[in-house]
């Protein structure tokens, strides 16, 4: 029974987590866009509720806002640990469109529909 709940709690939390996330990109379609530099990446691993991993990368970006640096992070949701370690790789050092608020340029948002498509494979390491 405890399996249960873990993993019906685990699925709600992410589940809210990804609607927050869809609310505040359709808010940040009019938001001002300015040039952004991906500064680290982080490819990790989370406990399912079952005790299966679910991977994610986690990319933390700078960007300059109304005279001001500011930083934000951004989620990426890879289906694989391969694929999260590609990801992590990729996007390492990037240049990325990142939009933010404008009464408050500390609040931003990367839309992956803003970024340019990189059809380049990232780097395969022995």
């Amino acid at each position: 029974m405890g399996f249960l709940i873990d993993t019906f709690i685990f699925w709600i939390v992410r589940t809210l987590k990804k609607w927050r996330r869809q609310t505040l990109e359709r808010e940040a379609l009019d938001w001002p866009r300015t040039p952004g530099t991906v500064l680290k990446t982080q490819a990790r691993s989370d406990k399912g509720g079952s005790g299966w991993n679910v991977w994610s990368v986690e990319l933390t970006y700078s960007y300059v806002a109304s005279g001001e640096y500011y930083s934000g992070t951004h989620p990426l949701p890879p289906e694989s640990e391969g694929e999260a370690e590609e990801l992590a790789q990729r996007w390492k050092d990037r240049k990325l469109v990142v939009r933010y608020f404008p009464e408050d340029p500390s609040k931003s948002v990367v839309l992956m529909e803003d970024q340019a498509v990189d059809t380049t494979p990232a780097p395969k390491y022995p």
